[in-house]
């Protein structure tokens, strides 16, 4: 038997003892039903026991399920690395396949500026019964528009009632997992991982989908990569990044747990960096572009799989300076009506995320077009780079 609802067994049963004027204690029809309750469950546990080889057939076949599969685990970078655990999904379906469970929670305090709850699990069968409590103040961690930082403020109704399940939840599945076989739950966690991994059927269209889902949160290709600690994904990469994004849109962890953002008053002094003014040719060593430094004398290409700029390999014998072929310094040279309108053409064709290095070469060629000054050797440093960024979103 399985049960999720909220049972306080003790403050029923002390709600349903009344004192009558007489002095005498009375026990309520509530009290009566909560011990009515109790003692059936336990009979029946005791005529029914659990078969431990059926709950592991079901747990095994609900895991085979794509749905769940995909929320068995969550996902928390912890000491700089990723880490890996049963959610509180996994958890309640062990529980009910299990069988012979019962298992809640409830608020014990409710005060002004703080609150207790507490998460139980109980075994009617073997007779355990595991609780952990958390008392915690009625506070969020939230960034302020005005200032744009992170800061403790007061929750409304349903901030406060999403921070009070997160907890409730995180309390309900550590007491279920201590209350269940380790066995159980790693047998079924592999049987997810594996429903996971045959449902990829095509790996770099879930990656571009998962780039595009990340894109639209703020997160950028290199955040992913610094979160996963390499820039070739996996198999089991891309699906723990589709579990981050579950976690994320179930509101089981937030962006910033993921991945470290910087507030914009932070990064506001590195603004002038991405300016058109400093894309005015000169030193080539000193030419920024959304990957950092432009090297004028080598092609540059895009990287469909990580978003990154990156210059092009040249054949040894064709990098040789040749006199006769050898083009003239365009430096000073103004950019030309064609030159200009292929820039705005190859801007207006091309497809931007909304954030991101190409988001940001976007703005910086803009600014150019705006410009007054616009020399042949910015023109076909930007033709080059539009050129190379693929057709499709990416």
């Amino acid at each position: 038997m399985s049960n999720g609802n909220l049972v306080n067994q003790g403050s029923e049963l002390s709600a349903g003892l009344n004192i009558s004027s007489e002095g005498e204690l009375q026990v309520s029809s509530t009290a009566t039903s909560v011990l009515q309750e109790i003692q059936g469950a336990i009979f029946l546990a005791k005529q029914f026991p659990r078969n431990e080889n059926v709950a592991w057939e079901k747990l095994q076949n609900a895991c085979k399920r794509k749905s769940l599969a995909e929320k068995a685990e969550w996902t928390m970078k912890i000491s700089g690395k990723p880490r890996r655990g049963p959610s509180v999904h996994l958890a309640r379906v062990a529980a009910q396949n299990y069988g012979n469970i019962r298992y809640g929670g409830e608020i014990l305090r409710d005060d002004i500026d703080r609150m207790s709850i507490r998460g139980w699990f109980w075994d009617i069968e073997n007779n355990i019964k595991i609780s952990a409590d958390d008392t915690f103040s009625k506070l969020i961690y939230r960034t302020n528009p005005k200032t744009e930082k992170k800061e403790w403020r007061k929750p409304d109704e349903r901030e406060l009632r999403m921070e009070v399940n997160r907890r409730m939840a995180i309390l309900i599945r550590n007491c279920i997992l201590q209350g269940l076989p380790v066995d159980y739950i790693d047998d079924g966690i592999e049987t997810s991982r594996a429903t996971v991994r045959s449902n990829i059927k095509d790996p770099q269209l879930m990656k571009k989908q998962i780039i595009s889902r990340f894109s639209e949160l703020g997160v950028t290709v290199e955040m992913i990569n610094k979160y996963l600690g390499r820039k070739e994904w996996t198999i089991d990469d891309l699906a723990d990044l589709k579990s981050v994004i579950l976690a994320i849109k179930d509101g089981a962890g937030s962006i910033n747990d993921y991945f470290n953002f910087e507030s914009k008053a932070d990064s506001e002094p590195d603004k002038p960096n991405l300016s058109a003014a400093n894309m005015k040719p000169g030193d080539p060593e000193n030419h920024q572009t959304v990957s950092g430094k432009l090297n004028l004398n080598k092609k540059e290409a895009v990287d469909k799989s990580t978003g990154e700029i990156k210059p092009e390999r040249e054949d040894k014998e064709s990098a040789k300076s040749d006199p006769e072929t050898e083009p003239e310094d365009d430096a000073d040279k103004p950019a030309s009506e064609e030159q200009v309108e292929k820039v705005r053409d190859l801007l207006t064709k091309k497809k931007f995320p909304k954030k991101g290095p190409a988001a940001t070469l976007k703005t910086i060629i803009t600014e150019w077009l705006d410009s007054h000054e616009k020399t042949a050797e910015e023109a076909a440093v930007y033709i080059s780079n539009l050129e190379s960024l693929p057709n499709e979103d990416f």
